[in-house]
């Protein structure tokens, strides 16, 4: 039986948690630095406690076609970022630098090289395009206002989901 340990630098994990209909995803991301180091169990109640644990909780790497988080995932973490900042937000601020994109993929632990990647039609940054479709979701789903009425460069959370877990 195994277990992880996990050192993470001071720019900390990013915990997610959906319910799957009769199963609970947890996904943990991790940021580029953090180091993983494998421990078995050593002694017999530790393993027979790991033992149950593995038995009714699998553990698999979140893969995705494109390389980066689940989708859902990032559509979370734009609406942890809009209720953060009081339900909406520039895209770009131009005086402190901030940049939504760029917020996202350092919460998400997207890396450097991930977020350089180039799409091959158009040839911009993949990561721009994949946050798109997550905010593009949000308002389709309702959760976010659409640009026509938050206004050009401004992600705005309609009221109703302001306060929601």
């Amino acid at each position: 039986m195994k277990s992880l340990t996990l050192t993470v630098p001071s720019s900390g994990i990013h915990l997610h948690i959906t319910n799957r209909g009769e199963a609970t995803q947890i996904v943990l991301v991790l940021p580029d630095g953090a180091e993983i180091e494998e421990q078995r169990a050593t002694t017999p109640d530790a393993q027979k406690r790991l033992k149950e644990i593995a038995s009714y909780i699998p553990v698999a790497p979140v893969e995705t076609a494109n390389g980066f988080p689940p989708r859902d995932l990032t559509e979370a973490t734009i609406i942890e970022i809009l209720r953060e900042h009081g339900g909406s937000v520039k895209i770009n601020d131009k005086d402190s630098g901030w940049r939504i994109y760029d917020e996202i993929a350092a919460r998400l632990g997207v890396s450097i090289e991930a977020r350089r990647r180039l799409t091959s039609g158009t040839g911009e940054p993949a990561w721009r395009p994949e946050v798109g479709f997550a905010r593009k979701n949000l308002e389709q789903k309702g959760i976010l206002k659409p640009t026509e009425v938050s206004g050009r460069g401004v992600w705005s959370l309609n009221e109703k989901y302001m306060n929601r877990s």
